[in-house]
């Protein structure tokens, strides 16, 4: 009885798969067809190439003037040795 229920279910959902085909194409048909068949109704040019483009910027640098560590200086020893 599961298995009836089961094959039931895999019947129902092949077939909505189909109608959603069929409205796809019903809406779209000319596109899609051509894509299919190979005449470019969507011409490849439009996709995104890649790589660099030939005329974009070179990236911005950073500031020179970034604030950073800086070594500390050493005191002498006679600074070190006093007792206060």
């Amino acid at each position: 009885m599961l298995q009836i229920a089961i094959a039931l279910l895999f019947t129902l959902a092949g077939g909505g798969a189909v109608m959603v085909i069929l409205a796809m194409l019903a809406s779209n048909a000319a596109p899609i067809w051509s894509s299919l068949i190979g005449e470019g109704a969507f011409p490849a040019y439009r996709t995104p190439q890649s790589g660099l483009a030939p005329n974009s910027l070179p990236p911005r640098r950073a500031p020179s003037n970034r604030r950073s560590p800086q070594a500390k200086k050493a005191l002498p020893a006679a600074v070190l040795n006093c007792a206060a």
